[in-house]
This record gives structure tokens, C-alpha cells and sequence, in this order.
């Protein structure tokens, strides 16, 4: 923090300086702090996606936005980075045959030892392969033990590190994805200006925290009942109405977990053994 501090007075204008700090406020629970830190490096870089996303993102946990709030900071996260990239979607040539199987795009920077791998090996790990073929797009700048076995889930593996959204998006309009589905939202490294440029059909966001992107090209979200009680879309009470993506609602659990622990299980309470 005093690394920053002096950063910043010796360059006012660095804009990455302010975002870091904000990083900084967050994690101690400074909240107020880390966003005026981020807001003020959107106002010195102002088409930095990154640290509005930072922004955005630090609202969830500050008790001052209410959820309408949180959503009209996310659409203006929209306008800002996203909304002029409208006009250059094109048309999907995706073959519209059925018995063909469905090509499932998985994009993430954390194919790695991170908690993300206690929900996505659960899920990959049992995908359907006779009806989907599974492309991972991964972020990952250090692999690990945890990425290869991530990798070994994958009909398709593609590594992303270094390449631009847009160089992103032209390579899943290549590889003819079907359903596109994000795993950060806006959280850290999230590639949320690849999905503003939809290069997939469908497009879906799920996993990262189980709120909104704001960006009007992704489709759904996925959810639960407990999460997300249903309700009447425009009535109050209805928590559809604070996201701009169609809420799918999972049956039983927004996930799967599965700790990826082996340890040995306990031995007998020596309390029964010594009455």
C-alpha cells in the first residue's frame, strides 16, 4: 500500500497505480476505498475494461448498492466497453444439422490449482461426449498438475495466453462453437470483451458468482432456486429482473463440488476407547 501511495504522488495520472491500490482497499474490506481507487483509474484510462470490471465486481460486496443499483453500474460497464462492438458481430454459419454433436466452448483463466477446479473437474469430468465435444479456452499463464488433468477433459485444448480479444473471438468463430460459456464473469482476467464481440450463437456465464455481465450478447445464466427463488419476471420480489441475461435455473445446485482431497479417514475417538 505504501509502494502505491508513493507511486501515486510521484505520478498522479497512473492509472495502474490506482487500480492496484483498489485491489489493495478490497481485500481489507476498505470498500469505499477500492472503488473510488478503481473509479479514479477509469477516469485516467478510460477504456480499460479491466479496472471498471474490478469496479463492477466490488459492488457485490459492499451493503450501500442496492441489486438495481449493481445492474445500472454494470449496463454502464456495457456502453463503456462493449456496446460499440454491436455493429460488428456477424452472422453465425454454424451447420444447423441435429444429429451432429454440440460444440461446447469452456473460456477461463483458472484451468489450475484454484478453487474454480473443485466445480469444473466435477463437470468435465462427466460430460456427456456422445452428444457434446468439449473445447476449454484457457488463460492460464503458469500451468500446472491441475491444468493437465483439466486438459486431459478436453476434446479440443486451446491455449489463449497472449492473444487479444479479438484474436480470441475470430478463433472460436473458426472452431464453429455452438454454446460459449464463460467461467469469471468480472472477475480477475475475465475475457468478458471476447463475448461482447459474440462469437458464438448461445452464449452463457456461470460459475465465477452467480450474478450479471451487463453485456447484452450473453444469453443466459445459470442459477438454482435457492440463489435465485423464481418468481414473475417484473414483479417485486423477482430477482430476474436485476440481470440482463435469462436465468436458467439448475433443477438442484447452481454446482458440483468435489473437494479433490484424498485424506485417510479418521481413526476411532479415543473418548469411546477410555469411557
Amino acid at each position: 500500500m505504501a509502494s502505491y501511495r508513493r507511486a501515486i504522488q510521484l505520478r498522479p495520472d497512473l492509472a495502474e497505480a490506482h487500480n492496484n491500490r483498489g485491489n489493495l482497499f478490497k481485500d481489507q474490506a476498505e470498500l469505499d476505498e477500492a472503488i473510488a481507487s478503481y473509479q479514479r483509474a477509469c477516469e485516467l484510462n478510460p477504456n480499460d475494461p479491466a479496472a471498471d470490471s474490478n469496479r463492477v465486481y466490488t459492488l457485490y460486496f459492499h451493503p450501500g448498492y442496492t441489486p438495481a443499483a449493481i445492474l445500472r453500474e454494470h449496463l454502464r460497464w456495457h456502453e463503456r466497453h462493449a456496446a460499440g462492438l454491436l455493429r460488428t458481430i456477424k452472422p453465425h454459419d454454424n451447420d444447423p444439422v441435429a444429429q451432429r454433436k454440440l460444440r461446447v466452448g469452456y473460456v477461463s483463466p483458472d484451468f489450475r490449482d484454484h478453487c474454480q477446479a473443485m466445480f469444473t473437474i466435477p463437470l468435465l469430468s462427466h460430460h456427456d461426449r456422445r452428444g457434446f465435444e468439449v473445447h476449454l479456452y484457457s488463460d492460464v499463464g503458469s500451468p500446472d498438475a491441475v491444468t493437465e488433468r483439466i486438459r486431459g477433459y478436453a476434446d479440443q485444448w486451446h491455449n489463449i495466453v497472449g492473444m487479444s480479444d479479438q484474436q480470441v473471438a475470430e478463433q472460436i468463430r473458426r472452431d464453429r462453437i455452438d454454446i460459449l460459456i464463460d467461467l469469471t464473469l468480472h472477475m480477475s482476467h475475465n475475457r468478458m470483451p471476447v463475448f461482447a464481440r459474440k462469437p458464438a450463437p448461445v452464449q452463457v456465464t456461470w460459475l465465477g458468482y452467480p450474478g450479471t455481465t451487463g453485456l447484452a450478447t450473453m444469453d443466459y445464466r445459470l442459477s438454482d432456486p435457492y440463489l435465485d427463488p423464481p418468481g414473475v419476471k417484473g414483479e417485486a420480489g423477482s430477482h430476474d429482473r436485476h440481470y440482463v441475461e435469462q436465468t436458467v435455473r439448475l433443477a438442484d445446485s447452481f454446482w458440483c463440488y468435489d473437494p479433490l482431497a484424498s485424506e485417510p479417514q479418521p481413526n476411532a475417538l479415543p473418548a469411546l476407547k477410555n469411557g
